[in-house]
């Protein structure tokens, strides 16, 4: 999907439950959701997209506003452009990605028990892998032998270093790419066929040849997953000063203090995940040079 997409969705919505824009923006912030006015014009007019994790709150927010089925407008959006992430599922907007989606059936029907992602930060503060496991259950009667991953990559950044990466029980299949979306696109090939009621598990990694300067992680779900679990950890000492925990899906935003499991690593863990943005963002005092 591109940003006239969304923003026709968005609009047609606004327009169905008889509000305007001030009174979506005023509503928002009664549930602690500050959003410009131009923001969201520029969102329900095609000429800019949600992107960063608070705006993707705020949709999440938007579609409970608004009444919409959990998910709906967050799908029309797909994988996040300008960093580097992964997802377990990758909306069929962007034409490489959907054609090679409808061409292997795409990742349903699974019922997603797991999704697990293991960041891993460097002395020096970059990103450079994340551990993703995946575990599902075959619920529909086709057999399912494959699970397509993407990744996207900040416009200037070089796809070619970005690889997926099997570990466990999966090696790769088709790879095809995607340049003016900036979506790279991996079949992972399952170690068998799985048929109805049976359980895979898979792990793969999407290393970044040239690491992140990142302060923060999420995925975006978009289907409902049994448990969510985000563990990051830092290999420089000291820790970060403060790692925070967020989430935005139709049932309400909320963010906090994220566990510490040990030193070193911090842990979110979502039961019954709804479609929306799950994530962790970490501060680091006192500044470094």
């Amino acid at each position: 999907m591109n940003e006239a997409e969304f923003g026709t969705a968005l609009r047609s919505a606004i327009r169905a439950r008889g509000l305007t824009l001030q009174s979506v923006r005023n509503r928002l912030a009664q549930h602690g959701i500050v959003i410009g006015l131009a923001t969201l014009s520029s969102w329900q007019s095609g000429h800019n997209r949600p992107e960063r994790a608070e705006s993707l709150r705020a949709v999440a927010a938007i579609e409970q506003l608004l009444a919409l089925p959990a998910g709906s407008l967050i799908r029309l959006l797909g994988p996040r452009r300008p960093r580097g992430r992964t997802a377990s599922t990758v909306p069929s907007g962007w034409s490489a990605i959907g054609r090679m989606i409808s061409h292997l059936g795409s990742n349903a029907p699974v019922r997603v028990l797991l999704t697990e992602d293991q960041v891993h930060v460097s002395e020096n503060r970059l990103l450079r892998t994340v551990r993703t496991k995946i575990m599902g259950t075959v619920t529909g009667s086709h057999a399912v032998d494959r699970w397509c991953v993407g990744c996207t990559a900040e416009p200037k950044r070089d796809l070619n270093d970005i690889r997926v990466v099997p570990v466990r029980r999966c090696r790769t299949g088709t790879t095809v790419r995607d340049d003016s979306a900036h979506l790279l696109g991996t079949e992972l090939l399952l170690d068998r066929v799985y048929r109805r009621d049976e359980t895979f598990v898979i792990e793969y990694d999407c290393v970044f040849d040239r690491p992140l300067a990142e302060d923060e992680y999420f995925r975006v779900i978009t289907q409902p997953t049994n448990l969510y679990v985000l563990q990051v950890s830092f290999r420089r000492t000291p820790s970060p000063a403060r790692c925070v925990r967020f989430l935005g899906t139709p049932r309400g935003t909320d963010q906090g203090d994220a566990t510490l499991i040990s030193r070193g690593t911090a842990m979110i863990a979502q039961p019954d995940a709804a479609p929306g943005v799950y994530g962790m963002r970490w501060e680091w005092d006192p500044p470094w040079n």
